[in-house]
C-alpha cells in the first residue's frame, strides 16, 4: 500500500514538473494589442504617461506614482511628469 501511495506521488510530482503550468509559470505578458504593434512603438512614440513608462527598454527598475518616483541609474527623465512641481 505505501508503495502504490510513494509510486502516485512521484508520478504526480513529475506531471506537475513537465506540464506548462507550473507554480514559477508566470502569464504571457503578450496580449492581442502588443503582438499588432512593432516591438519598440513606446520608443517611436514617446509621451510622459507614466503607464507608458512601464514596459521601455531601461526603465525595468523605476517606479512611478502620483506623489513621487524611484528612477534607477539605467532611467533617464526626460522632463517633469504632467502635475509635478519642482
Amino acid at each position: 500500500m505505501r508503495s502504490i501511495f510513494a509510486l502516485l506521488f512521484i508520478l504526480g510530482l513529475f506531471k506537475h514538473a513537465f506540464s506548462e503550468e507550473g507554480y514559477c509559470s508566470a502569464p504571457s505578458g503578450l496580449s492581442t494589442e502588443a503582438k499588432s504593434k512593432p516591438l519598440y512603438w513606446k520608443v517611436d512614440n514617446p509621451t510622459l504617461s507614466p503607464v507608458h513608462l512601464i514596459d521601455l527598454p531601461g526603465f525595468t527598475r523605476s517606479v512611478y506614482k502620483t506623489t513621487h518616483a524611484l528612477i534607477s541609474p539605467e532611467s533617464h527623465v526626460y522632463g517633469p511628469l504632467p502635475d509635478w512641481y519642482s
